[in-house]
Parts: C-alpha cells; sequence; structure tokens
C-alpha cells in the first residue's frame, strides 16, 4: 500500500505537465491528386471510350434469361442462417 502511494505521488506532477502542453495536431500531407483528376475527366469527357459494342450472342443471352427466371423458382427462406452460431 505505502509503495503504491509513493509511486502515485512520483506520477502524479509528471502527468500533470504532461496533461497542461498543449497537443500539436499531426501534420498530415496530401496525396499528389492530379493523375486522378485526369482519370475522372477522361470518364466525364468520354474522350477515352472505345467504339467496340459488347453483346451477348443469341444463345448466351437465352441461357442468362433462362438461369434468371430458374432462380426465382427457389423459396425464400425465413432464415438464412440456422445454426446457433448466427442466432
Amino acid at each position: 500500500m505505502e509503495k503504491t502511494l509513493i509511486l502515485l505521488l512520483l506520477i502524479a506532477p509528471w502527468s500533470l505537465s504532461q496533461a497542461a502542453q498543449p497537443k500539436t495536431a499531426a501534420k498530415v500531407s496530401q496525396p499528389d491528386q492530379s493523375e486522378t483528376r485526369l482519370w475522372l475527366e477522361l470518364q466525364r469527357k468520354n474522350t477515352s471510350a472505345t467504339a467496340y459494342d459488347d453483346q451477348l450472342s443469341a444463345e448466351a443471352a437465352k441461357a442468362t434469361q433462362a438461369r434468371m427466371v430458374k432462380s426465382f423458382t427457389h423459396e425464400i427462406p425465413e432464415k438464412f442462417i440456422k445454426n446457433k452460431f448466427g442466432e
């Protein structure tokens, strides 16, 4: 008990002096954003867009449509987690 009291008496002035000193904010430098701005400008102006028109074949479009329709045949479960971990 006596050692604890002595320790507290030794630490108290130090902690008070630390609290009294104003804290300086760390200076954070901002990264150069010129390249990001350039890419955003290219997207906005649409100057680098390709003329290629990517479309699915009729077969692939039908298969995709069938897969989407089939996904609606399953019932939506009441709970997605059926074990005690998620409850």
